[in-house]
């Protein structure tokens, strides 16, 4: 997914909340269809892995950071109890073959 995401950077740019969240919708593994609170999910996970936004210069480091925090962001918010309060589960990574599953995948709100 890092080839991916960096050929879509400039180098010495930054990647704000609301480049990740473009990403995460358009790329095959994540496919993430927006909603209500896939930018919220986006900066809380962010905030989670101590970023404001990802440095270009380190995209390595800071895209892992983001995605570990990123999918402790959709557990926590999928666990029983959190995610039947919810206006919409948009956030939840859907890609469309299973050998692409990363984050969240495993989640099946009923």
């Amino acid at each position: 997914r890092l080839q991916a995401f960096r050929a879509l950077q400039e180098p010495g740019t930054f990647v704000s909340a609301k480049g990740l969240e473009t990403f995460l919708s358009q790329d095959q593994q994540f496919m993430c269809a927006g909603g209500e609170l896939c930018g919220c999910v986006v900066a809380s996970a962010l905030a989670r892995a101590g970023l404001a936004v990802l440095d270009a210069e380190h995209l390595e480091r800071d895209l892992l950071a983001f995605l570990r925090a990123f999918n402790a962001e959709v557990i926590d918010r999928s666990l029983p109890g959190r995610i039947s309060a919810l206006p919409d589960i948009a956030f939840i990574p859907r890609p469309a073959h299973a050998e692409t599953r990363y984050v969240g995948s495993w989640v099946c709100p009923c």
